[in-house]
């Protein structure tokens, strides 16, 4: 028993270097769904319904082929709909003690690098685990007109973390990402209001060679 136990081993350890050693540097394409969970503000806080979804393109790149390091950069295209509070972010103000909601739309380019590792468990399988810095370069509509400058940040920052799964070709990942500063412009946060958005995403991607 002890024999086949040390064999096992041994042949696990064996299949998981020969997977380490064959890496290879991949161009990917990614759809991604991703759903707002928490708005922060600076005197209370809101819940709020977003749901976004983006498509992106990008290139992971192992520092060395037999190991797991890895960098990868993206740049994706999203597109959102979401409520927030109307009169806070159009007056900078609490109407009351209610509040009306506002459907808006937010649409824009995402810049991302990311640094990962990939852990190789067999031939065409691996988990990997991830962390980067994102740019967002984002418009905001709503009622059919876009808002004002002095509403909303049309550039902001992100972090996001996250892990994945790979399968020969396919990429499925899930990613939290949150914003790094307040979204509201300086006129809106001397009312008392800013707010920043945590997003949970599932993304599948085809990574390809050229």
């Amino acid at each position: 028993m002890r024999t086949i136990i040390v064999t096992l081993l041994i042949s696990l350890f064996g299949i998981n270097l020969f997977a380490q050693s064959d890496r290879e540097s991949l161009w990917l394409v990614r759809i991604n769904g991703s759903y707002d969970f928490l708005v922060y503000q600076n005197d209370y806080d809101t819940k709020t319904k977003a749901n976004e979804f983006s498509i992106e393109a990008g290139y992971k790149r192992f520092i060395k082929s037999n190991k797991g390091f890895y960098i990868e950069g993206d740049f994706n295209y999203y597109w959102s709909k979401g409520e927030l509070p109307h009169n806070i972010i159009f007056y900078g103000d609490k109407v009351g003690p209610y509040q009306f909601t506002d459907k808006i739309k937010e649409r824009g380019a995402t810049l991302k690098i990311l640094f990962g590792y990939d852990f190789r468990f067999f031939y065409h399988s691996s988990l990997e685990l991830f962390t980067g810095f994102e740019a967002r370069f984002s418009q905001y509509y709503s009622s059919g007109r876009s808002w004002n400058d002095d509403c909303l940040k049309k550039f902001y920052p992100r972090w996001q973390a996250g892990v994945g799964i790979n399968y020969w070709r396919f990429n499925l990942n899930c990613t939290f990402s949150t914003d790094l500063c307040n979204r509201a412009n300086k006129s809106r946060k001397k009312s008392g209001y800013s707010y920043r958005l945590n997003y949970l995403s599932v993304g599948l991607a085809y990574r390809f060679g050229l």
